[in-house]
């Protein structure tokens, strides 16, 4: 709700649709993994890809994950959240998509997994989705 407000303060304009794009697996599993294992510390983006060599469901995505790394070290309170998984967002979304529908009257909320095919995303927004904070696009 907080990152709408902020969105639409900027742009200054009353949205007929809102989108928002919940982040793939893989980046729920290279959260959890670092929040669990770099809990008390500060680590480097080695640390974190070292780590995510060691999962086989990162494997596939690690040219992505050394990018996701440099993120995560700008921003280390990742590594002490606690992190709802993909489904677990979309339902909190949708818990307030009610309230989105009382703010912003007359406006279609769309919600979506970042690995659904065929989804409206005309700024390619969903690639920067990650856990605990969906990416919003607004029109």
């Amino acid at each position: 709700m907080d990152d709408v407000d902020q969105i639409l303060q900027i742009v200054e304009i009353k949205p007929k649709r809102i989108f928002c794009y919940i982040n793939p697996k893989w980046k729920h599993v290279l959260y959890e993994q670092a929040a669990r294992k770099f809990k008390r510390m500060a680590p480097t983006i080695k640390d974190i890809i070292n780590l995510a060599k060691k999962e086989p469901d990162l494997q596939p995505y690690m040219k992505m994950v050394a990018k996701e790394a440099q993120v995560m070290v700008r921003n280390p309170s990742v590594f002490k959240i606690s992190i709802l998984s993909p489904i677990e967002q979309k339902l909190a979304i949708i818990i307030y998509e009610k309230y989105f529908a009382m703010k912003y009257e007359n406006t279609e909320i769309s919600i979506h997994f970042n690995n659904e095919t065929n989804i409206y995303d005309p700024n390619n927004k969903r690639f920067y989705a990650r856990p605990m904070k969906p990416a919003i696009y607004i029109e």
